[in-house]
């Protein structure tokens, strides 16, 4: 039986705080009235957020991290925030690896510097902005091209699920695309007359659009795959566009985590087969494709849906070998 992914609702991203003053702290509480409380910046810079088209998975994260740093500190208003307690909660985070240190970092920055940028911290100034962490931003595996095609060749394809499989995989491989926003795809989504795969900004990581042509081979798995989707749907009375759909013809998208079940059915394929691949592996093949190809890095970049070039430096990657081959050419 398939788990039902519960709706994530703005309830559940509004920051609730759990602390309560002590009688002891009442006195301090009454000095402080005059400061904004945490728990309302909060919800303001919520919504704020909200309203600039950040995902809710994406709101969900910054509140949870930002929750642990008020619930160290104890912080109850504006006031409580300084570069002290700041540096204190860092010091805290040493037993962590070093991404994880810069990703809460950078969650817990965003949210003062909200806080800033309404006006309730000039006091303390942006103290943040001084504090680096540096991470060795090492470039992961891509997906190897011959795994991908032993895969391939592998999943039977005279069932729906493995049509529906190859399809993911292949749509993956030629696109890029993230797995959050495959899983998001609806049939509205692609042009078949204009060859296009038209990505709307709300399915998308930053919020813009982005077209990506189709070739013929990828269209027809594509056909196929919606014209079958419609007798699963049928079988189990399920009302909904998706192109890449459960047994029962549910969604399988899920906003709180990567880990959805097509992600989870391309992991067991792996395991299974003994290779080495994934959603993200694949999209990293497909930018290291593209740069062999000689496209620009502002095109890859733009077709990745990244914010800035260094994001994209780091999904290419190319070996000492390839290097060494293409200098020799200029030589």
């Amino acid at each position: 039986m398939s788990r039902k992914v519960k709706e994530l609702r703005m309830e559940d991203v509004v920051f609730k705080p759990t602390l309560q003053p002590k009688k002891s702290e009442k006195k301090n509480a009454v000095q402080k009235s005059d400061s904004l409380s945490i728990s309302k910046a909060i919800e303001i810079v919520n919504r704020q957020m909200q309203l600039q088209g950040l995902r809710h998975k994406t709101l969900l994260t910054y509140n949870q991290t930002m929750q642990k740093y008020v619930k160290f500190l104890k912080l109850e208003t504006m006031d409580d925030i300084n570069k002290e307690g700041f540096m204190n909660w860092l010091e805290s985070l040493n037993h962590l690896d070093k991404t994880t240190q810069a990703n809460r970092f950078r969650f817990v920055s965003a949210i003062l510097t909200r806080f800033y940028d309404n006006g309730w911290l000039k006091d303390q100034g942006k103290f943040w902005k001084d504090i680096k962490i540096k991470v060795d931003k090492k470039v992961k595996k891509a997906a190897d091209e011959k795994e991908l095609e032993i895969l391939l060749s592998l999943i039977d394809t005279t069932s729906w699920i493995g049509w529906r499989d190859v399809t993911v995989l292949v749509l993956l491989y030629r696109t890029g695309i993230r797995i959050h926003t495959l899983t998001s795809l609806k049939e509205e989504h692609i042009n078949f007359n204009e060859k296009m795969l038209v990505l709307s900004g709300d399915i998308m990581k930053n919020g813009q659009v982005l077209k990506i042509p189709l070739d013929d081979e990828l269209l027809m798995l594509l056909e196929r795959l919606i014209k079958q989707n419609h007798e699963v749907r049928k079988r189990y009375k399920e009302k909904n566009d998706y192109i890449f759909i459960s047994k029962s013809g549910k969604s399988t998208l899920n906003d709180y985590s990567h880990n959805n079940a097509i992600s989870k059915r391309i992991n067991a394929y792996s395991k299974k087969y003994g290779l080495s691949i994934s959603p993200h592996k694949i999209r990293r093949l497909y930018a290291t494709n593209l740069v062999r190809k000689k496209v620009p890095l502002a095109i890859i970049s733009k077709a990745l849906g990244h914010s800035s070039y260094e994001v994209t430096q780091r999904y290419i990657e190319i070996d000492a070998d390839e290097v060494a081959d293409t200098l020799r050419k200029f030589l």
